[in-house]
């Protein structure tokens, strides 16, 4: 066999060759980087990186080890701000708020501090209006929870509609400023238009923006006494009307 017929043979084995010692020299090349206290790769004695790919937890002992072992302080401080919900600078801004519903007749019990969702912005940056409407939402079913006490015996069946309670008829909403995200919103209820012989009432709900100290939103909403056993419209017993002519006034 001639030297040209075993070239073939040759380069394939000396490429493999100088592959694997590259390999071997991007691993030790690794390897010293745990090593050396100066890397970022750097584990101390006792400590084990991650255990798959998807593990972004630091270095923690070995479990046969016994090793003091203390998470590591942030090396800078956090630069985003408070959300409104969590700053002690709203609090006056809060007081005044309430102090605002008080003079215009808004219910003191049921009222929400509702923190805004990133993920309730639309493709505006600002809160997409059903997001809203589930805020209505809450709020309402948060001032129905403070009718409860009020409405004894019956007070279960209205919160958890069983036998009789409350059901939404109908609401207009309001935009009155547009909430961005970070915020927080108090919303505050009062109901309105009692009528007994109709078995419904009204209720205002406004919503105010911390962040931009004004209000952001008003909603009325009518509610109508509905008999859950008979699917059909109930009838407003005098206990129920006097609890929400209290809350009126």
């Amino acid at each position: 066999m001639s030297l040209r017929s075993l070239c073939p043979l040759v380069r394939p084995l000396h490429t493999r060759a100088l592959h694997t010692t590259c390999a071997v020299r991007k691993v030790d090349d690794l390897l010293a980087k745990f090593k050396n206290p100066s890397s970022p790769y750097y584990m101390a004695p006792g400590e084990v990186g991650p255990a798959s790919p998807d593990d972004h937890t630091v270095s923690r002992p070995l479990p046969e080890e016994d090793v003091d072992w203390v998470a590591p302080p942030f090396t800078r401080h956090d630069r985003a701000p408070k959300l409104p919900h969590m700053d002690r600078g709203y609090d006056r801004q809060r007081a005044t708020v309430h102090e605002w519903f008080d003079s215009n007749g808004f219910d003191s019990e049921g009222r929400v501090e509702w923190p805004v969702a990133w993920g309730d912005s639309d493709m505006y940056r600002h809160i997409n209006n059903v997001s809203y409407c589930r805020y209505v939402e809450s709020a309402r079913m948060k001032w129905i929870e403070s009718l409860v006490p009020d409405l004894g015996e019956v007070g279960q069946d209205y919160l958890y509609g069983r036998r009789t309670g409350f059901i939404l008829k109908e609401q207009a909403v309001r935009y009155r400023y547009p909430v961005t995200y970070p915020d927080s919103l108090i919303i505050a209820s009062k109901p309105h238009s009692i009528k007994p012989e109709r078995s419904e009432f009204k209720i205002h709900c406004a919503m105010w923006s911390l962040k931009a100290n004004r209000l952001a939103l008003t909603c009325e909403s009518t509610c109508t006494i509905y008999d859950f056993d008979k699917l059909k419209k109930g009838i407003m017993s005098d206990a129920v009307r006097d609890v929400l002519m209290a809350r009126a006034h």
